[in-house]
């Protein structure tokens, strides 16, 4: 998944990364296609850097809210 490019020039690509809510959001329309998901297959569907500890955090937080 990729998110708002902000820069581009040969060298670098420069993204404003989602903030916690979009990831959330992002996250749960991966688990409405694919109902079952490692951790691992979600930090790899992101092109930008998103921690697992992130991840873990906000799957933890939408099953303590019966989301998932």
């Amino acid at each position: 998944m990729k998110h708002n490019l902000i820069y581009e020039d040969d060298e670098v690509e420069v993204y404003l990364m989602p903030s916690t809510e979009e990831l959330r959001q992002m996250i749960l329309e991966m688990l409405k296609k694919k109902r079952a998901l490692s951790i691992k297959e979600i930090h790899n569907a992101f092109e930008f850097p998103v921690s697992e500890d992130k991840i873990r955090k906000i799957l933890s937080d939408l099953i303590s809210e019966n989301r998932v």
